[in-house]
């Protein structure tokens, strides 16, 4: 029987990354307001799993606030492939450079601070894979800004979409009155397939067509 030297490398970097996390979680209780705002294990390993599975060129990661997500979705990029990870809270730079250099993962990840409706624009790569987890309000807009750019099977997962069962409430709250409008729009959106998972605060898996 013989291996694929292409597993072994994913194998080491899963390992690699797992070895990580533990740490980039303590280190945002510590050095960060809402720890909680960040991927959970869970959600990371799915993450890592799709990833795995694309073998992405290029990753778009929008909202990457101490980058545990970044991270988990680099365990499963090609061997020349890059995550572009867009956060709009400078005073979080160092702490996202510590964990990715932590994580080992420096060549692999471009941060990029500022406005992601500003910011996607300067993206000129086709995309494989991307993920939405910043400003609720403005989910439409950067779904609308990436789409076009993403390839065909590609996926786009949104978090947060359920926000605390809001959207299902008639007296909902402006930031769930705009992901129940996000959720909507999607649904009849007749250039791609989705569904929510309700994960957490909720999952938007997204492929295009």
């Amino acid at each position: 029987m013989t291996l694929d030297s292409n597993w072994f490398e994913a194998y080491s970097r899963n390992l690699n990354s797992n070895k990580s996390l533990d740490y980039i979680e303590r280190s945002t209780f510590l050095n960060t307001v809402k720890p909680f705002d960040a991927s959970d294990y869970t959600q990371g390993r799915l993450l890592a799993f799709i990833s795995s599975l694309l073998r992405p060129k290029t990753i778009l990661e929008i909202g990457t606030f101490s980058g545990y997500a970044t991270v988990c979705m680099c365990e499963g990029l090609a061997s020349d492939g890059k995550v572009k990870t867009i956060e709009c809270n400078e005073d979080l730079k160092d702490l996202i450079d510590h964990h990715i250099s932590y994580a080992g993962f420096t060549d692999q990840v471009e941060v990029i601070i500022g406005s992601a409706l500003e910011m996607i624009d300067m993206i000129t790569e086709e995309i494989d894979m991307v993920f939405i987890d910043a400003n609720k309000r403005e989910y439409n807009d950067y779904y609308e800004k990436v789409l076009p750019k993403v390839r065909s099977g590609g996926v786009i997962i949104a978090d947060n979409v359920l926000w605390k069962g809001e959207v299902w409430q008639e007296d909902k709250s402006k930031i769930a009155s705009s992901l129940d409008n996000f959720n909507d729009r999607v649904a009849k959106d007749n250039r791609v397939k989705s569904f929510i998972l309700p994960h957490r605060d909720g999952l938007l898996m997204i492929t295009k067509n």
